[in-house]
């Protein structure tokens, strides 16, 4: 048994990761570990396989293992911040990312996530100066621009929210995120129509997005179209049940059809909506992710 055996073992584990064939990866890893148990590479690998594989404290753990053998691999801080925001554990996410930009500040993956930790733990100014950052780094990325517009619609910066997601779209017409973010924005400044249509761009690519269908409901709500918004929030509860902004949504149209005088504006609603979202809706913070570790890994040399 040598070291070569275990770099065969990388080797192969990689080769699974490509075909998505995670759990035979993750043998390999485990296989390449018993040989070389201080090879850092091989527990990142582990750690990734793992993430892909939902299980993120046993990630965490191989991450933590790497980390230990190479403390100063940027990109090996980040991954552990992604799974400790899958975990909920957003303050230590939060300062993993700060480690990794402290180790490479010129990485706009690493700004990118580090503005969506902040708004996760609702520090929506602080988010968009961290967005700008990772801007300024990579003006090409539609998911920076998403997550910047993301953050002003908290701020109930409506129309400038607007604008950044058609930076989005114009990088991405078909970025479902920015067309149900630019819905949310537009309905908030009651122009339902316009939402509507939003919605529906969204809804064209990704038929079967919560979201979308909510949004949808929500601005129909607004349009007193209540039976239509009923069979979206209904169409979105079919898929999670678990939806307590669709459930509320549901109960505004049953009042609606039952004539209720009152209703909420559509900005109250969409913040009564964002805040009633579990935390686990917004863990994966940061949607190139999976893109990101397998450049990791394409550039690792066995």
């Amino acid at each position: 048994m040598s070291a070569e055996d275990a770099l065969e073992w990388i080797e192969r584990g990689m080769l699974l990761d490509e075909d998505e064939r995670h759990d035979e990866a993750l043998a390999a890893y485990t296989r390449a570990l018993e040989l070389a148990p201080e090879n850092a590479e091989a527990w990142v690998l582990k750690g990734n396989a793992l993430s892909d594989l939902e299980r993120p404290e046993e990630a965490l753990e191989a991450y933590n293992r790497a980390l230990a053998v190479e403390p100063n691999e940027a990109a090996v801080w980040l991954f552990k911040s992604d799974v400790l925001a899958t975990l909920g554990r957003v303050d230590e996410a939060l300062a993993a990312c700060e480690s990794a930009l402290e180790l490479d500040p010129t990485d706009a993956t690493g700004w990118g996530l580090k503005a969506a930790m902040l708004a996760l733990t609702q520090r929506y100014e602080d988010a968009l100066t961290a967005y700008d950052r990772a801007l300024a780094l990579d003006p090409e990325e539609p998911d920076i621009w998403v997550g910047k517009g993301d953050a002003l619609v908290e701020l109930e910066r409506y129309e400038e929210a607007i604008r950044v997601y058609e930076h989005a779209l114009a990088l991405d017409p078909d970025d479902v995120a920015a067309w149900t973010g630019t819905g949310d924005a537009l309905d908030a400044l009651e122009r339902h129509d316009e939402a509507v249509a939003a919605f529906d761009r969204a809804l064209a690519i990704e038929p079967d997005d919560t979201d979308a269908l909510v949004g949808k409901g929500d601005a129909l709500t607004g349009l007193d179209r209540d039976e239509g918004a009923l069979a979206l929030y209904e169409r979105a509860l079919a898929l999670d049940d678990e939806l307590a902004w669709a459930w509320m949504g549901k109960g505004e149209a049953l009042a609606g059809m039952g004539r209720r005088p009152w209703r909420p504006t559509s900005a109250r609603w969409l913040s009564s909506r964002r805040a009633s979202a579990p935390s686990s809706a917004k863990a994966s913070c940061w949607p190139p992710w999976t893109a990101r570790k397998r450049r990791w890994q394409s550039t690792r040399a066995c």
